[in-house]
């Protein structure tokens, strides 16, 4: 699965004064919706559940410190034990021009896609049609461990890593 320390213990992090707190207080992160749920059983599946753990922890105490999302990249910064945060960098694949015309081709074909997504929903059948397009809607295992973070620990992901991809669940 994915590397581990030998030596290592767990100490609390730094407290945080304006993290941004997940929505979840406590108890598992579920999701409201499908694609909330289909993330979190994604990375349920390709990471350690006492990194995930540790990760949702860090999400719900408002280690997130802040974030940023731009086409293809999501930039955090997550207050970790050290006195400066943590800098986390999330590479996603983007749209060539030819899946993009796939889409656009499948929502023109479905105009309910274009009216779930125009009021903040997404339908169920979107990651089958991103599927069609040859892109993935949603991140594998490959891709997860190309996640990038300014700490010492050498897990991949590390916990702070999974509290910026919980974060929004």
């Amino acid at each position: 699965m994915f590397k581990r320390r030998k030596n290592w213990t767990y100490s609390k992090p730094r407290a945080t004064s304006g993290g941004i707190k997940s929505r979840i207080g406590r108890g598992r992160f579920l999701g409201s919706n499908w694609w909330s749920r289909r993330w979190i059983a994604i990375l349920e599946e390709n990471i350690d559940s006492g990194h995930i753990a540790r990760g949702r922890s860090y999400a719900r105490n408002g280690q997130v410190v802040d974030i940023k999302i731009e086409p293809g990249l999501v930039t955090a910064s997550v207050q970790g034990t050290r006195k400066k945060p943590y800098q986390i960098r999330l590479g996603f694949e983007t749209l060539t021009e030819k899946a993009r015309s796939i889409l656009l081709f499948r929502f023109r074909e479905r105009a309910l896609f274009a009216a779930k997504l125009l009021a903040g929903g997404m339908p169920e059948e979107m990651e089958k049609v991103f599927k069609e397009a040859g892109v993935p809607l949603f991140p594998n295992k490959n891709s997860i461990q190309r996640f990038k973070c300014s700490c010492p620990d050498d897990a991949v992901p590390c916990k702070h890593i999974i509290a910026v991809l919980v974060f929004a669940c």
